[in-house]
């Protein structure tokens, strides 16, 4: 059994099957067609997606860029300058922040 060659092309339309079409296989069979359209289809968006995670930076205060979001352990050490903290982790951090502690 041999693999189907794939393209880095974005098909415009799947071929649909007719019931007058003969089953034919084979790398140009008219059976196989759908499936070499579809698998050219992710080969474009695999290609796509790769070219777009080599154009991502780490954000940092003066550039933008992408963040990874810090786990609880990871907010109580203190330590990491390369991840932010959600409002909720900070809530939990500081469960005090903006009430009236002592009365």
């Amino acid at each position: 059994m041999a693999d189907l060659s794939e393209k880095n092309d974005w098909a415009p339309g799947l071929y649909q099957l007719e019931t007058s079409d003969p089953v034919l296989g084979g790398p140009e069979g008219v059976s196989n067609l759908q499936a070499k359209q579809l698998g050219s289809r992710t080969h474009w968006l695999k290609r796509k997606l790769e070219s777009l995670v080599e154009k991502v930076e780490q954000a940092t205060e003066s550039v933008l860029g992408t963040v990874r979001i810090a786990s609880q352990v990871v907010v109580s050490i203190g330590t990491d300058d390369r991840t932010v903290v959600t409002p909720k982790k900070l809530a939990t951090l500081f469960p005090y922040r903006g009430r009236a502690v002592y009365s």
